[in-house]
């Protein structure tokens, strides 16, 4: 074989290797934290700023007694399986930026209890549009039972916008898409306990909807005819407990 032809071969193997090395990424948590701490449109604030304030009532989807506001949904494994997780979050007494985690998740008809902890990392404030939106920056640590076999613990970076209503912090709601590309999106990986399995699972409040899709999920979403801001499932991935999903479609009681 001559020298030309075994740099080209040389180059397809390179190629292949790289493509592969991407499309097999399940881990963009780092990624994901990088994206945040490096958005020009914020700055960074002393953590400390925000030490007095409670998180708790926007990192829970259930309210102590049990009111149910909205259910945390999102894709887990590589073909993109429904997965849904309730839980209600308490501040930590013994640490300010620690939220104690305790609920359940929904994996196909795999029910578990969860309990783990969500963590202040970072607090950076909005500069570009004024919108008095602060942005969140959480790890998070979220552990099954460790009871059943191919129990596990999910992992990851958590971004949350928020903002201030009567000296407390609520819920970021923009009517015109601003930043809903942070709002409440859980990026990370699925570890099972007594094996090297990883799968990636990133969830927030919708899959797809109004401005609202998953970071890292181009493969399962795509934007809708006519209306670039909808984004849909997409018909391939229905089988995998898409069927009936709308972004605002009824919630089972399943999590009580």
């Amino acid at each position: 074989m001559n020298n030309s032809k075994m740099l080209f071969l040389i180059i397809v193997v390179q190629i292949f290797l790289v493509s592969n090395l991407y499309s097999d990424e399940i881990d963009y948590s780092e990624d994901w934290k990088e994206t945040l701490l490096n958005d020009t449109c914020f700055v960074d604030v002393d953590s400390a700023t925000y030490k007095s304030y409670d998180f708790s009532y926007v990192l829970s989807n259930i309210d102590n007694p049990g009111f149910l506001r909205r259910r945390y949904i999102g894709i887990f494994g590589p073909n993109y399986r429904r997965i849904e997780f309730f839980f209600r979050t308490d501040r930590d007494q013994s640490d300010p930026y620690n939220y104690i985690i305790k609920g359940k998740s929904k994996l196909g008809d795999n029910i578990r209890p969860i309990n783990g902890n969500i963590t202040l990392v970072a607090v950076r404030e909005e500069k570009c549009y004024h919108v008095g939106a602060p942005l969140a920056i959480f790890s998070y640590e979220i552990k099954e039972p460790g009871t059943r076999e191919g129990d596990g613990v999910y992992r990851g970076i958590l971004s949350v916008m928020f903002e201030f209503y009567k000296g407390k912090i609520v819920f970021f709601t923009p009517s015109d898409g601003s930043y809903y590309e942070y709002f409440h999106k859980f990026v990370g990986v699925w570890e099972r306990y007594n094996s090297n399995v990883r799968n990636k699972c990133i969830f927030s409040y919708e899959v797809a909807g109004f401005f609202m899709k998953l970071p890292y999920c181009e493969e399962l979403i795509k934007s809708s005819e006519g209306d670039w801001y909808v984004y849909e499932i997409k018909d391939e991935f229905k089988q995998y407990g898409w069927e009936n999903y709308d972004h605002e479609d009824y919630v089972e009681c399943w999590w009580k």
